[in-house]
């Protein structure tokens, strides 16, 4: 039997096309579990976070930012890091507005020990656990993902946490010759294009410190659009 080869790429874009515009953030507790995310879209943004009663109870009022360590696995590249740590800074300084935010160098057992000398007791880490990209000529994509924790330096108890995959994509099925000289186009400037990255990194973020608990985040959570 034929198969009407247009008809089914129409029904193909038009599904991808549904997905990109039906999908939206959804944040579930680890400590609840996913068994209360089951109406979740499968195309859906997904936050998972973990808020400890310690965090809620006290308000911190220094932070130390620790470097931003990179996951086994995954691809390491300095501008990256650096837009992470650079992100981190500015969300923890917007969620925390009246406590000490400070940048310092070092593993965690040396923030731990400054953090004791400055007599700061949290510490903010933030590691890359997702990096790559995928090019298919008429289709690509890019994927950043972060973990951050604050954790009390005292004993290592970890208050709150919370990760994200970031992800974006350019591209489609051509339909026709000159559709497909145009999505190769457009294909390849997003794939090389460096300020993408960048830009994922700030909404990864900010979708991450949008679990911040909202007794202690001064901020409210923002919308994502």
């Amino acid at each position: 039997m034929a198969i009407n080869r247009p008809t089914t790429r129409v029904a193909v874009l038009g599904l991808a096309l549904l997905s990109t515009a039906c999908s939206q953030t959804s944040y579930v507790d680890k400590d609840v579990g996913r068994r209360d995310a089951g109406a979740l879209n499968p195309f859906d943004r997904l936050v998972e976070y973990h808020v400890d009663l310690g965090l809620l109870a006290n308000r911190p009022n220094c932070v130390l930012v620790a470097p931003v360590t990179v996951a086994d696995g995954v691809p390491r590249g300095d501008q990256l890091v650096s837009a992470v740590h650079a992100a981190v800074i500015a969300r923890t300084q917007a969620a925390l507005p009246n406590a000490m935010v400070e940048d310092i160098d070092g593993d965690l057992d040396a923030v731990g020990l400054e953090a004791s000398v400055r007599n700061c007791p949290h510490t903010l880490v933030a590691e890359l656990i997702a990096q790559d990209d995928a090019y298919l000529l008429v289709w690509s994509r890019k994927r950043i993902g972060i973990r951050a924790r604050l954790i009390r330096a005292d004993d290592k108890e970890e208050l709150w946490s919370a990760q994200h995959i970031a992800s974006r994509s350019e591209g489609d099925l051509p339909l026709d010759p000159l559709g497909a000289i145009v999505t190769v186009f457009r294909t390849k400037n997003f794939a090389d294009d460096k300020d993408v990255a960048p830009s994922m990194v700030d909404d990864a973020l900010r979708r991450i410190f949008a679990s911040f608990p909202a007794e202690i985040r001064v901020v409210a959570r923002e919308n994502d659009r």
